[in-house]
């Protein structure tokens, strides 16, 4: 399980670097390829345990939720001070 993980995470990492300069021209806001990789896949994993007979390790995906909370409260903390 914590291959595909982080084979998806990667995946997605490469293909969001790809098309932000793209996104960037459309957008009107910048974001994390980073950020957006892990969400992208934790937010995946939760559909999949939701509407699939598959086992999603609890803890993986808390563990990548955990990290994409503080990375938004340190974001947004970061911007007030």
């Amino acid at each position: 399980m914590i291959t595909a993980v982080l084979f998806s995470i990667t995946a997605l990492f490469f293909l969001f670097l790809f098309i932000k300069p793209f996104l960037d021209r459309r957008l009107h806001f910048r974001f994390c390829v980073l950020c957006a990789s892990v969400a992208t896949t934790w937010i995946s994993m939760l559909l999949l345990s939701w509407f699939t007979a598959l086992f999603i390790d609890t803890r993986l995906l808390a563990l990548l939720m955990g990290g994409s909370v503080v990375g938004i409260v340190y974001t947004f903390s970061s911007k007030n001070m």
